[in-house]
């Protein structure tokens, strides 16, 4: 393990101890190498890394959609089977890019540890978002999704 990412490990559990998670989510724009090469030895201390992912779920109530955002993004790399039923709502967020990175976070096996397959339940709600959202951005990224969870099936595009 390199003594970055024990650092950025370290740096990262204490900013999620901190009522506010602005400066967590800024700690965290890191690079994606970065990121996974700390998450490892996060990992390790079960109890710490449930309380670093329990501050990211938190995050997923904030008022403030851009931290809604990033705590969607950060679950990307550090979520699990565990974090998924608190993410999920936020599809229905009434931010767009809240919406597409929630779908994106559920369904991306490239980021982090997701399941298998996809829930049907999740995965009927991203078919209905890239059909019918009303913004294209979301519509594109749900596309995306759905060909993510489905091993390169066609995405389903409307209007993107």
């Amino acid at each position: 393990m390199s003594s970055d990412a024990q650092t950025l490990a370290e740096r990262w559990f204490a900013l999620a101890a901190e009522v506010e998670l602005g400066p967590l989510f800024h700690a965290l724009a890191v690079g994606k190498r970065r990121l996974e090469a700390a998450r490892d030895p996060m990992r390790v201390d079960a109890p710490r890394y449930a309380a670093f992912q329990a501050a990211l779920v938190r995050g997923l109530a904030a008022r403030r959609p851009r931290e809604r955002f990033e705590a969607a993004h950060a679950l990307d790399i550090f979520g699990d089977a565990s974090t998924r039923r608190r993410l999920a709502p936020l599809m229905d967020d009434p931010v767009p890019r809240v919406r597409w990175m929630a779908m994106h976070a559920l369904s991306c096996h490239a980021c982090g540890e997701k399941p298998d397959a996809l829930e049907a339940e999740v995965r009927a709600r991203i078919a209905r978002a890239a059909k019918s959202d009303p913004s294209p951005r979301v519509r594109r990224h749900a596309s995306v999704a759905l060909t993510l969870t489905a091993g390169g099936e066609r995405p389903i595009v409307s209007g993107a």
